[in-house]
């Protein structure tokens, strides 16, 4: 007999079960790598270093970020518009006003994601065979790229 996986989740009531085979598997899911943000203080967190209280504000919303990201597949935030929680848009690489330490191809998208209220942007490389987001750098400022008109 075939039967599913289950999972047990105390709750204050009883036990009940979910699905494991309805989570999406690992394999599907985003990593992040920080190896190759820029060194440029304008688009990484050392632009704070002087408020410390801008500075923790914007690592929580990276983080509430980065939890969103994690727990959905590429093919669920490509379902998002770019103003959505988690949604993203790709760039041309020339747009981009900074140098990233990685000398990625020309040819390469940077992928940008909404933070903190649409004030900040995080900007990614996508590894072209891993669900692996190279995190190149960050606009606080809206200087970090041409947004456009």
């Amino acid at each position: 007999m075939n039967r599913r996986k289950q999972a047990a989740i105390p709750t204050r009531d009883n036990q009940r079960y979910f699905d494991l085979e309805a989570e999406p598997p690992r394999s599907k899911l985003l990593a992040f790598s920080f190896a190759h943000v820029t060194k440029k203080k304008n688009y990484n967190f050392s632009l704070f270093k002087s408020d410390a209280r801008k500075e923790n504000d914007a690592r929580r919303g990276l983080d509430e970020l980065m939890q969103e990201i994690s727990r959905h597949t590429l093919l669920e935030l490509r379902g998002r518009s770019k103003e959505s929680f988690g949604g993203f848009e790709r760039i041309p690489r020339a747009r981009i006003h900074f140098h990233p330490s990685w000398n990625f191809p020309e040819d390469e998208n940077v992928w940008i994601f909404r933070f903190k209220s649409s004030d900040y942007r995080m900007l990614c490389i996508k590894d072209k065979k891993r669900e692996v987001l190279y995190i190149i750098g960050f606009d606080f400022d809206f200087s970090a790229y041409d947004h456009g008109s």
